[in-house]
């Protein structure tokens, strides 16, 4: 007759069980804790020293520890894996892009700018008693603008600008502007505005936008004193609008 286990002796069959409940509540816990870091997404920037505010993707301003001068500063502003667009402004014509790329896990990154600008072209003209009075000019400008997605377009514009005078009573010029945009090969503005300066101290100054999308706009600019006048058709970025 085979020996009786003793009456407190652990069921063989029941310590297994709970062996292998509690290996399982382990490998779970290992698990979970995988994808959680799997999918935790950290980014620092080395030598990041711009002193003025940084753009992500055309939205949020990029927040970041520490101050410039610090070697290395982790972003607190969330930035998911992908391809990313940076970006910080000079002026409203002019612009410091850096694209950069985020993977998931850790990431330590040194974005590299470079310098983009709005395209434009600025001429002066006077009335002259007896002159024709009749000045046309005409330029292309190639430039660049980015995609909401960061994907760099390159862009053509071809910009036309005519300036007349006539003679107006009390010392002044009437003026007529005449601007076109031909952009990618579409025309996108054509206008003729006329100004004649108020009589008041100093430059009158008008500024008509034309055209516009969600990266820039195109606009005309003039300074008009009583015979001459400064004109600009130019593109700036659509945050300063």
């Amino acid at each position: 007759m085979a020996d009786n286990a003793p009456p407190d002796a652990a069921d063989p069959t029941k310590v297994d069980r709970f062996r292998l409940a509690a290996a399982l509540v382990v490998l779970g816990a290992l698990a979970a804790l995988g994808v959680v870091r799997y999918k935790r997404t950290v980014v620092s920037f080395e030598d990041f020293n711009v002193r003025t505010d940084v753009v992500l993707d055309h939205g949020p301003r990029l927040t970041l520890e520490g101050r410039p001068g610090d070697h290395l500063r982790r972003s607190l502003t969330a930035i998911r894996p992908g391809k990313h667009l940076l970006y910080y402004d000079v002026s409203s014509v002019t612009r410091y892009y850096a694209p950069i790329v985020v993977k998931r896990g850790e990431n330590t990154l040194r974005p590299r700018f470079t310098y983009h600008a709005m395209p434009g072209t600025e001429r002066n003209v006077s009335h002259e008693k007896g002159a024709k009075n009749d000045a046309q000019f005409f330029e292309t400008l190639p430039y660049a603008t980015y995609a909401a997605d960061g994907t760099r377009l390159e862009r053509k514009a071809e910009v036309t600008l005519r300036i007349r005078s006539a003679p107006e009573d009390k010392g002044k010029a009437r003026w007529s502007v005449s601007w076109k945009v031909v952009l990618d090969g579409q025309a996108v503005v054509e206008k003729t505005e006329e100004f004649v300066h108020s009589g008041k101290d100093g430059s009158d100054v008008v500024e008509t936008v034309g055209w516009q999308d969600d990266r820039h706009y195109w606009r005309q600019r003039s300074f008009v004193s009583p015979m001459s006048i400064q004109t600009a058709v130019d593109s700036a970025y659509i945050e300063y609008k």
